[in-house]
């Protein structure tokens, strides 16, 4: 993927930091602040920044070999190239988030199972037409009942195992996230992006010519004198307290595919679609899009607007 203007501004704004606050803040953190510096300067500044950045070779170690606390591996054979994050930010009911994630998780089960049977007839059927059947390795997908954590040594990144999510579950005081409980109680999308995704500026997208825009917002997420974030990383889905009362979850897009839309919207699924929906995000076979400027959670996006507002 080629390098943004703005991920070659934050390698030279890399080189002025310390570097030992740098590694204890952690490669998402300094992005963060880098990118708040970039927001404080005024428009023609910014856009000088970007145009040196563009014509400056920077050699001062590259930014994002920088570790995050919340950086994950993934299982070798995965069923996806990179697994999507639940995150659980309402702790008012136990019985109901097990019951949502129990069902997610049958979901998966059920998915894994029809993809090994698929996968068996379509070897059956190679090999009584005289063709070679594909090697596990070729397959990518585990033996049924496997999970990630038999396949690999260490502890699991998320309990219980999943071959598509990592599950953070911050309440659960055994959990390795469980110090995050107070920062993820209740959080917005834009905490969450900034926490699991990597930030970038960009040009926003141009105006379609049909569309009517009242008046330009002046917003980070949207467009600040033609340039926005975006985050580029795992597909979060968000466990708020609706959920508990709903089994929906928020699915957040961490970058809009049409102008209006904003960075962090997001809108709500149920528990038994999310599997599928992930499969698809994870293999580039789907986009986010809400199909209209009007469905995406309004509650949402003042929230993160606000917060993006406070941080500038």
């Amino acid at each position: 993927m080629q390098s943004s203007s703005f991920k070659q501004y934050a390698r030279g704004q890399f080189g002025a930091l310390h570097l030992r606050d740098a590694i204890s803040k952690g490669r998402r953190a300094t992005l963060l602040e880098i990118a708040n510096s970039f927001w404080g300067l005024d428009p023609n500044a910014r856009r000088a920044a970007l145009n040196a950045a563009e014509s400056t070779v920077v050699d001062v170690g590259d930014l994002s070999t920088l570790q995050d606390p919340l950086d994950f591996s993934e299982p070798p054979y995965g069923i996806v190239p990179q697994r999507g994050v639940i995150v659980r930010v309402g702790f008012s009911s136990d019985p109901a988030w097990n019951s949502f994630l129990e069902s997610v998780l049958q979901t998966e089960r059920d998915g894994i199972k029809e993809l090994l049977n698929t996968a068996g007839a379509e070897n059956q059927e190679q090999n009584d037409s005289g063709g070679e059947s594909s090697s596990e390795e070729d397959t990518n997908l585990p033996e049924e009942g496997e999970s990630s954590s038999q396949r690999q040594a260490g502890p699991a990144p998320c309990s219980p195992p999943s071959e598509t999510f990592i599950v953070i579950d911050p309440s659960d005081p055994t959990s390795p996230y469980h110090h995050l409980a107070p920062r993820l109680q209740n959080a917005t999308n834009i905490t969450l992006l900034r926490l699991f995704s990597d930030l970038d500026i960009i040009p926003t997208l141009p105006v379609p010519p049909q569309q009517r825009i009242p008046a330009r917002a002046s917003s980070p997420l949207i467009d600040m004198d033609g340039l926005h974030e975006i985050y580029e990383g795992r597909t979060v889905w968000v466990y708020d307290e609706k959920s508990n009362q709903d089994g929906s979850v928020r699915l957040i897009v961490p970058r809009p595919t049409t102008y209006g839309l904003a960075t962090g919207d997001s809108w709500r699924v149920r528990a038994p679609f999310i599997w599928e929906l992930q499969i698809n995000l994870s293999g580039g076979n789907m986009m986010i899009d809400f199909g209209g400027l009007d469905r995406y959670d309004a509650m949402e996006r003042r929230r993160n607007l606000e917060e993006t507002k406070l941080c500038v």
